[in-house]
């Protein structure tokens, strides 16, 4: 699954990308609007040929045979100024041609679970895949919400406290994942990214 970003990149750099995916036997495209670079003015961050993840899907979908995901964020995106709003620019997505979505990272399944029932009741039938990354580090305990605006568990956070080496709270993150994921296919998730 490639993760392919608008900002920044023209129509013809995205199609560029695309032949060079399918060169290499990639048929799966992850649609992103992408992170705003720091030096990109106003002006050239709203003037962009693909203003919303939405208008790549759909110049994708009409340019390529390639297998389209969108975003999606069990927590909300950053930038919405709540989940229904940002399940509308999901909604918008599919209307555009995702043929599926993929989480943004959590460490907290009753928010999947909870995103899962809203998006359903929205009317969108897509799979949508979680997204899964164990933390490594006991500084990622305070840089991936910062990172990613996601929160970690409580119960998680209580037995990181505990780690007193470096391998002992990368065990500990995967060994959380390990568990995310069993409950999760438990329940029937069409996969894990």
């Amino acid at each position: 699954l490639a993760h392919v970003t608008c900002v920044g990149n023209r129509a013809a750099d995205i199609l560029e990308t695309i032949d060079a995916l399918k060169a290499n036997n990639v048929t799966n495209i992850l649609a992103l609007r992408g992170d705003r670079p720091k030096d990109m003015t106003d002006e050239q961050f709203h003037s962009r040929e693909f203003v919303h993840a939405s208008d790549m899907i759909r110049y994708l979908k009409d340019h390529t045979d390639m297998y389209i995901a969108g975003a999606c964020y069990p927590e909300k995106h950053e930038e919405a100024p709540n989940i229904d709003q940002d399940i509308y620019w999901l909604k918008k997505k599919v209307e555009a041609g995702a043929e599926y979505a993929v989480t943004q990272l959590f460490y907290d399944n009753r928010k999947y679970f909870q995103f899962v029932e809203k998006v359903r009741a929205a009317g969108i039938n897509i799979p949508i895949i979680p997204g899964i990354k164990p933390f490594r580090k006991q500084s990622q305990l305070s840089v991936i919400p910062k990172t990613f605006k996601v929160d970690i568990p409580q119960e998680l956070a209580l037995e990181a406290l505990k780690c007193t080496t470096e391998k002992e709270t990368e065990r500990l993150g995967i060994e959380w994942c390990i568990q995310q994921c069993k409950e999760l296919i438990e329940h029937g998730v069409p996969s894990i990214h």
